[in-house]
Protein backbone atom coordinates (compact mmCIF):
# COMPACT_ATOMS: atom_id res chain seq x y z
CA UNK A 1 0.00 0.00 0.00
CA UNK A 2 1.63 3.46 -0.62
CA UNK A 3 2.13 5.77 2.08
CA UNK A 4 0.34 8.94 0.99
CA UNK A 5 0.83 11.79 3.64
CA UNK A 6 3.53 10.35 5.18
CA UNK A 7 5.89 12.92 7.32
CA UNK A 8 8.77 12.85 9.36
CA UNK A 9 9.23 16.42 10.11
CA UNK A 10 6.35 18.89 11.68
CA UNK A 11 7.36 21.84 9.10
CA UNK A 12 6.53 19.12 6.07
CA UNK A 13 2.73 18.24 7.70
CA UNK A 14 2.01 21.99 8.19
CA UNK A 15 2.96 23.24 4.90
CA UNK A 16 1.48 20.42 3.15
CA UNK A 17 -2.33 21.14 1.86
CA UNK A 18 -3.09 18.02 1.73
CA UNK A 19 -3.25 15.23 -1.49
CA UNK A 20 -5.53 14.19 -4.51
CA UNK A 21 -5.35 10.48 -5.59
CA UNK A 22 -5.80 8.71 -8.56
CA UNK A 23 -7.50 5.09 -8.43
CA UNK A 24 -9.04 2.45 -5.76
CA UNK A 25 -6.23 1.99 -3.71
CA UNK A 26 -6.54 2.70 0.39
CA UNK A 27 -4.32 6.27 1.46
CA UNK A 28 -2.42 5.97 5.15
CA UNK A 29 -2.54 9.38 6.24
CA UNK A 30 -0.85 10.11 9.34
CA UNK A 31 1.29 13.03 11.70
CA UNK A 32 4.48 12.97 12.48
CA UNK A 33 5.19 10.38 15.54
CA UNK A 34 5.16 11.91 18.10
CA UNK A 35 3.27 15.27 17.00
CA UNK A 36 4.50 18.65 18.11
CA UNK A 37 3.49 21.34 20.15
CA UNK A 38 1.11 24.09 18.76
CA UNK A 39 0.61 22.51 15.37
CA UNK A 40 -2.34 23.59 13.73
CA UNK A 41 -3.01 22.74 9.74
CA UNK A 42 -6.11 21.94 7.79
CA UNK A 43 -5.80 19.51 4.62
CA UNK A 44 -8.10 18.27 2.06
CA UNK A 45 -7.87 15.25 0.37
CA UNK A 46 -9.24 14.15 -2.64
CA UNK A 47 -10.34 10.52 -4.50
CA UNK A 48 -10.67 11.41 -8.05
CA UNK A 49 -12.51 7.77 -9.28
CA UNK A 50 -16.04 9.25 -10.09
CA UNK A 51 -17.02 5.58 -9.12
CA UNK A 52 -16.34 6.50 -5.58
CA UNK A 53 -19.18 6.65 -3.01
CA UNK A 54 -17.75 6.11 0.65
CA UNK A 55 -14.47 6.53 2.28
CA UNK A 56 -13.62 4.26 4.97
CA UNK A 57 -11.35 5.24 7.92
CA UNK A 58 -9.30 3.28 10.00
CA UNK A 59 -7.04 4.34 13.29
CA UNK A 60 -4.15 2.15 13.61
CA UNK A 61 -3.82 0.71 16.93
CA UNK A 62 -0.88 3.32 17.90
CA UNK A 63 -2.94 6.53 17.42
CA UNK A 64 -3.13 8.23 20.65
CA UNK A 65 -3.90 12.20 21.26
CA UNK A 66 -3.85 14.02 24.17
CA UNK A 67 -7.12 15.30 25.74
CA UNK A 68 -6.39 18.94 24.33
CA UNK A 69 -5.24 18.47 20.98
CA UNK A 70 -8.15 18.06 18.62
CA UNK A 71 -8.16 15.79 15.41
CA UNK A 72 -11.39 16.69 12.75
CA UNK A 73 -12.00 14.83 9.96
CA UNK A 74 -15.54 15.69 7.57
CA UNK A 75 -16.56 15.09 4.34
CA UNK A 76 -16.45 17.85 1.55
CA UNK A 77 -19.78 18.85 2.06
CA UNK A 78 -18.52 20.61 5.36
CA UNK A 79 -20.83 18.64 7.38
CA UNK A 80 -20.62 17.58 11.21
CA UNK A 81 -17.33 16.51 11.77
CA UNK A 82 -15.89 13.16 13.25
CA UNK A 83 -13.80 15.56 16.17
CA UNK A 84 -11.30 13.22 18.58
CA UNK A 85 -10.36 15.56 21.30
CA UNK A 86 -10.59 13.35 24.30
CA UNK A 87 -7.98 10.83 23.25
CA UNK A 88 -9.83 7.84 22.23
CA UNK A 89 -10.19 7.61 18.13
CA UNK A 90 -12.46 5.25 16.69
CA UNK A 91 -13.43 3.70 12.90
CA UNK A 92 -16.02 5.62 11.26
CA UNK A 93 -17.06 6.17 7.20
CA UNK A 94 -17.87 9.34 5.23
CA UNK A 95 -20.26 9.61 2.02
CA UNK A 96 -18.37 11.08 -1.07
CA UNK A 97 -14.81 11.05 -2.49
CA UNK A 98 -13.42 14.40 -0.65
CA UNK A 99 -12.45 14.77 2.84
CA UNK A 100 -11.06 17.88 5.25
CA UNK A 101 -8.83 16.97 8.07
CA UNK A 102 -7.69 19.60 10.81
CA UNK A 103 -5.76 19.36 13.68
CA UNK A 104 -4.73 21.28 16.40
CA UNK A 105 -2.11 21.14 19.08
CA UNK A 106 -1.60 23.26 22.18
CA UNK A 107 1.63 23.52 23.97
CA UNK A 108 1.51 21.23 26.65
CA UNK A 109 1.54 17.21 26.03
CA UNK A 110 1.95 15.47 22.90
CA UNK A 111 1.39 12.04 22.03
CA UNK A 112 2.36 9.66 19.15
CA UNK A 113 -0.43 11.13 16.64
CA UNK A 114 -2.46 9.28 14.45
CA UNK A 115 -1.85 7.12 11.95
CA UNK A 116 -5.27 6.57 9.73
CA UNK A 117 -5.95 4.52 6.74
CA UNK A 118 -8.39 5.51 4.18
CA UNK A 119 -10.12 2.84 1.75
CA UNK A 120 -12.36 4.37 -1.24
CA UNK A 121 -15.41 2.10 -1.90
CA UNK A 122 -17.03 2.05 -5.63
CA UNK A 123 -20.56 2.40 -5.35
CA UNK A 124 -23.24 1.29 -8.89
CA UNK A 125 -22.80 3.66 -11.44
Amino acid sequence: TPVAGTVNHCDDFVNSTGEVFHGLESQIIESPHPYCHNLSVNHTYQFTDPSITILQFRFSGDSALQPKDVLAIEDGNDSVPHLFDLGYVYDFELAGSTFHLSFHSDGSLNDYGFKITVTPVAGTV
